[in-house]
């Protein structure tokens, strides 16, 4: 995590440095086209998960919410009508999440499961020649989520007299992110929508897996071009 901070920290630096390019005339400043953008991002997920081999254990997805940094660099397009840089067909996301995901059960409580996550999107802007929906683009990619709680210790259904240990649980889970997301031009608000399929049973003796409908919002500013 310590490593990631450093990295963006170092990536924000270099890109604010200007970039100089050699002339007839001596040395120019070239003009950055390429723009990263950084700012709090907030969300509110529904998760869902598959039942056990044993008991319907699932009551319907339950509402989690989750709260970090986002962090988004787009390339720009080199036409002589674009002023602004980061208005290309291309764009990444690298983003450090906190995120409460719950399930509800049918137990006397309901599962609630604590990741530290980092998702790392592709994003293309389809519509990157459009004035107005420059901004809308689509985004897949993977997600490396490490649990970091778990509530209860037993998840227990007592009418069938079993419990289950989320200490047994597994320590992460890779999962594959796909969504739409779109920035309101003039502003610095991002509106985004996501899938969240999980691919890692929480156990062995618990062979769910966890998938998360997430909507969130985040407030991004331009750190640095290069």
């Amino acid at each position: 995590m310590k490593k990631l901070i450093i990295a963006m920290t170092l990536l924000s630096i270099f890109g604010m440095m200007p970039t100089w390019a050699q002339s007839g005339d001596g040395f120019i400043l070239k003009t950055k086209s390429n723009v990263v953008k950084l700012g709090p991002k907030v969300g509110l997920g529904f998760t869902s998960m598959g039942q056990p081999k044993e008991v319907d254990l699932v009551d319907g997805a339950g509402a989690g919410y989750s709260f970090g940094l986002a962090m988004k660099a787009r390339l720009g397009r080199a036409t002589k009508e674009t002023l602004q840089g980061g208005t290309g067909i291309l764009g990444f996301g690298l983003e450090m999440l906190y995120k409460q995901n719950k399930v509800n059960t049918i137990g006397e409580q309901n599962l609630s499961l604590g990741y530290l996550e980092i998702p790392l999107t592709l994003q293309l802007y389809p519509m990157s020649k459009s004035n107005m929906m420059n901004s809308f683009y689509v985004e897949v990619g993977p997600d490396f989520a490490m649990i970091a709680s778990k509530s209860p210790d037993v998840l227990t259904v007592p009418s069938a007299n079993l419990a289950y240990h989320t200490g047994d649980f597994k320590g992460g889970d890779l999962r594959i992110i796909a969504g739409i997301g779109y920035t309101i031009p003039k502003t610095s608000l991002d509106i985004n929508a996501r899938y969240y399929i999980g691919t890692s049973e929480l156990a062995g003796n618990f062979p769910c897996k966890t998938n998360t409908l997430e909507f969130s919002l985040a407030w991004m500013f331009n750190i640095a071009k290069f």
